[in-house]
């Protein structure tokens, strides 16, 4: 009932307006966010959830690791990463697997951008599990009460040397107890397994197999320009032995507690006006501390196709440029990219206003969608002096081969950067693309999916060992599809088989067949990893 009632609030401040974002619909948002949070840990859905302290609020969703921060010399590696939807059908083949591999390998803390909840069918189906798991989960519940109950009797009696054999009852009764939790327990976990998690929740799964350090803090719900697009959320994975959160001024005074990661306040009350309507996606700050010193972090993924109506033209040019036209602006800009510099100009403004309100060491970064070489980055810089933009190669892919008769080697633009202030340059070094096309990872990604021959040019030969990938793999993916794939009846779960085969269809078409024709060469990169190299920065504060 009550996540009900907060989408017939959502749905009532739902407009087809170009981001019409206000603190109700944020709040309606972020309940029902922490709704799901709360479900997922009460449950027990995540993998390793002992050993995890979930926090569920309206500030962020914390997924901390129960270990001690450790001491260190050496740089932090920081990182940005636009992980493309994961756990979506439109990157059902990803590969959580590899891509927890490359993070563990390169990363201690890693913006995470371009992250969405469960939406569209599995959000359906997840719906339709609910009443099932909440009644086979009661007796899970009922067990686990009576369980503290009698421990507490125990302990009670144990201090006393008589009713000894009372004592012996209740730890007999006790081990009955356990007995019994352990029988409801995999009887719901039966059902359980169907329950889709966001994907950025199996990616920790993953990470957390490699190093139970492994933690997540992500924004409390999802944006978007228009309420019905793909509300994507930003998401900072971090190393828990090397960093951990560290309440910062700002989050704390807006959320009234020790908040250590939030959507920071681009509303009136603190910005002098709403600049969070120009936004399609808000940037998510998040303060971290090694064991001597303190930094943060302000990540997001810039917008990439303009709002088109005139008025919020207009009020995007006049809240970011103080113009009336887009032909007032300097060159560089133009009308596809405004609202890119215009996400980004405000974005630097509201982290010099961070930094002078005590927010420590802050790092801008993100999928910004815009070439560092742009003309237009001087005049950004003047109106938010002292600062530099970082990373000049390509990071976004291009699935084509050949551009223009030449080796495109599987990447197009420059789009993702880190931006720090002058004096923070001095604390940071060695700014890179992690290429996962051609760096060292990749023979990891070709050994396990490659089965293509390498040639100058097509037509392109299958490798002695293609039907044995082909065949380790499609098992692979068709042991989690049967998981995805389900019909819902009132007390039955079931998987659903020509879905599955359909599915299995399309994964061989997009990451194997793909691999023979020029215009899709790299596809398979894009299919099982990102359509985006991740971006590295080594510092120490």
């Amino acid at each position: 009932m009550k996540q009900a009632y907060f989408f017939v609030i959502i749905s009532l401040l739902i407009t087809t307006t170009w981001a019409q974002k206000n603190p109700e619909l944020d709040l309606a948002k972020s309940r029902v966010s922490q709704e799901e949070c709360t479900r997922i840990a009460q449950w027990g859905l995540l993998k390793g959830h002992e050993s995890l302290q979930i926090e569920c609020g309206l500030d962020n969703l914390q997924f901390k690791a129960d270990t001690k921060l450790q001491r260190s010399d050496k740089h932090i590696r920081l990182g940005n990463y636009n992980l493309l939807h994961p756990g979506t059908d439109k990157t059902l083949f990803k590969d959580m697997k590899l891509t927890a591999e490359l993070i563990d390998q390169e990363f201690d803390v890693m913006a995470a951008v371009e992250l969405v909840d469960v939406v569209a069918t599995p959000r359906m189906n997840n719906t339709s599990l609910r009443p099932l798991m909440e009644k086979m989960f009661a007796p899970v519940k009922a067990t686990q009460d009576r369980i503290k109950l009698k421990n507490e009797q125990i302990k009670k009696l144990s201090k006393i040397k008589k009713n000894l054999g009372r004592l012996t009852t209740l730890k007999k009764e006790l081990a009955q107890l356990k007995k019994d939790l352990d029988k409801h327990q995999q009887n719901f976990q039966k059902t359980a397994r169907f329950y889709r998690l966001p994907g950025y929740l199996y990616i920790l799964e993953e990470l957390r197999k490699i190093d139970a350090s492994w933690s997540l803090v992500v924004s409390p719900h999802g944006d978007a320009a228009v309420e019905g697009n793909p509300q994507e959320l930003v998401g900072f994975y971090y190393r828990a032995s090397r960093v951990a959160l560290e309440s910062n001024v700002h989050c704390s005074k807006r959320f009234n507690n020790k908040s250590s990661a939030c959507y920071p306040n681009f509303y009136q009350d603190y910005m002098g006006t709403n600049l969070a309507t120009i936004f399609s996606r808000r940037p998510f700050l998040a303060t971290f501390k090694d064991s001597e010193s303190s930094f943060s972090m302000l990540a997001s993924h810039v917008i990439f196709v303009p709002p088109t109506k005139k008025e919020d033209i207009d009020n995007m040019l006049q809240k970011a440029f103080g113009v009336q036209s887009i032909k007032e602006l300097p060159a560089g800009i133009n009308s596809q990219n405004f609202a890119r510099f215009a996400e980004v100009l405000v974005s630097l403004q509201m982290a010099d206003k961070l930094k002078r309100e005590g927010v420590p060491r802050l790092i801008y970064t993100g999928d910004l969608n815009l070439e560092s070489k742009n003309p237009f980055w001087e005049t950004v810089f003047k109106k938010v002096p002292g600062y530099k933009i970082l990373i000049d190669a390509e990071t976004s892919l291009s699935e084509t081969r050949f551009v223009q008769g030449r080796e495109s080697n599987g990447v197009s633009s420059n789009y993702d950067h880190f931006i720090l202030s002058q004096e923070d340059m001095d604390f940071c070094q060695n700014a890179s693309v992690v290429n996962f096309i051609n760096n060292d990872f990749s023979k990891k990604i070709k050994d396990k999916y490659l089965i293509r021959s390498e040639a100058p040019m097509a037509p392109y030969l299958k490798l002695a060992t293609a039907q044995d990938i082909i065949h380790a793999r499609t098992a692979e993916m068709a042991s989690i599809l049967d998981n995805f794939n389900v019909i819902i009846g009132t007390n039955t779960v079931t998987t659903d088989s020509k879905k599955t085969v359909e599915d299995l269809k399309k994964f061989t078409e997009r990451v194997f067949d793909s691999q023979f024709v020029d215009k899709t060469y790299y596809k398979m990169f894009s299919q099982v990893m990102s359509d985006h190299l991740p971006i590295k920065l080594e510092c120490r504060f």
